[in-house]
């Protein structure tokens, strides 16, 4: 891109921030045609009047060979560390610090997709807090090169409807083509319950992952494949990708990671009601995270109850029970097991318990199937055969093929 193209549409962007008319600004300086052309990229206006219409903007503008090249570089490696998923806290730290000088340069556009980038980390399903970033590029949107294009889409794609989180990925994929795109397309079929969908587009982060060395998009993809064969029953093929997840995180020491899988393996067992299987997995996956330590003691409580092991069903509900305060938003799945671990299944108060956890869309699509499972059974109970059905439809329920 040309530097005077930038340069006008920077001084657009500037006006328009002070709301001020094209009349208002250039008055003394140049006729508002000539403003406007180069607001437009379609004449490269001298060095001279440059800086008068940044001077009566009240700005400085910033054009330092110097100081661009080092800030160029620092915006790269953030961009660079971010899809890589490495630390680059200190380049963040940079760029905020020339933050002001960096937004009255030729590199406002990077500066503006970085910032957003920075809050898309912090709040990264609350699309509102993007919002002043979002409006503002949009100024730039027409002279943005394809790796700006690529980005501006992508960090648009944090959006509360699935329909436009699907376009501005796709949109993305349109100018640069890159495993983490894959990736984030993957995972938005994924927690909608689109497994084959979602298979499509990991299997193709995971080879573009390889291609590119990006290893943990390959240790993430291949995490998903296996959770999809999961949910699609095929136990197979979910112990096959979830060891070669599980390797990959051995390699990276993404402890984390190995505990998810031998949760999920855990979870996955009691809902076909493989209970030894599922014991030993959910006791494999304990570990210091507090939020999974809850979840793994309700899940070893229903475990305990279907093999009519009381007492250690009693130590896993107070295990879940004095942890329960810290994160309240498992409250719901703790009376859910309480009352299933009590023989209180006929009760008003389990269906809903259930209705709500099997459409609860703030967690993925895994955990709402598994509540979903136990909603069948009661539906069943209580002949309410039109609503098991609907809901078997829904979540498509099926038999694991075995091993």
């Amino acid at each position: 891109m040309k530097p005077s193209t930038i340069t006008g549409f920077l001084i657009r962007y500037h006006r328009l921030k002070q709301n001020i008319s094209q009349e208002g600004l250039c008055k003394g300086i140049c006729v508002v045609s000539y403003l406007s052309k180069i607001e437009q990229g379609i004449v490269c206006a001298s060095d001279e009047i440059i800086h008068q219409l940044f001077h009566a903007l009240k700005l400085t503008y910033h054009d330092d060979a110097d100081f661009l090249a080092q800030a160029k570089q620092t915006l790269y490696d953030y961009f660079e560390k971010y899809f890589m998923q490495e630390e680059n806290i200190q380049e963040a730290k940079e760029i905020q610090k020339h933050r002001e000088e960096l937004l009255c340069s030729p590199l406002c556009v990077e500066t503006l997709l970085a910032c957003a980038f920075m809050k898309f980390i912090v709040h990264h399903s609350d699309s509102t807090a993007i919002e002043k970033e979002q409006q503002e590029l949009t100024v730039f949107e027409p002279m943005m090169s394809d790796e700006q294009h690529f980005l501006y889409h992508y960090v648009c794609s944090i959006h509360p409807d699935f329909e436009t989180r699907l376009m501005h990925l796709k949109k993305a994929g349109n100018y640069i083509s890159c495993s983490p795109q894959r990736y984030m397309l993957g995972y938005r079929y994924y927690e909608k319950g689109f497994h084959d969908e979602a298979l499509e587009y990991m299997n193709q982060a995971y080879s573009l992952a390889c291609e590119e060395g990006n290893v943990h998009v390959m240790m993430d993809a291949v995490l998903i494949i296996g959770n999809c064969y999961c949910n699609n029953y095929n136990e197979k093929l979910m112990c096959h990708y979830y060891r070669i997840a599980d390797r990959i995180a051995r390699s990276l020491k993404k402890q984390d990671i190995h505990y998810t899988i031998q949760y999920n393996l855990g979870s996955t067992y009691l809902q076909w009601k493989q209970y030894d299987k599922a014991k030993a997995y959910l006791l494999a996956s304990l570990h210091n995270e507090i939020f999974d330590q809850i979840l793994t003691y309700q899940k070893l409580a229903l475990v305990s109850f279907e093999l009519n092991e009381h007492m250690e069903m009693k130590h896993y509900l107070e295990q879940a029970d004095q942890l329960i305060d810290k994160e309240p938003s498992l409250s719901d799945m703790n009376d859910f097991v309480h009352c299933y671990c009590s023989n209180n299944i006929q009760e008003e108060h389990y269906l809903k318990l259930l209705e709500k956890l099997s459409s609860d869309t703030s967690f993925p699509y895994g955990f709402q199937k598994f509540y979903a499972l136990y909603l069948f059974e009661a539906y069943m109970k209580r002949r309410r055969y039109k609503d098991a059905l609907a809901l078997s439809v829904k979540f498509r329920f099926d038999f694991p093929d075995k091993c």
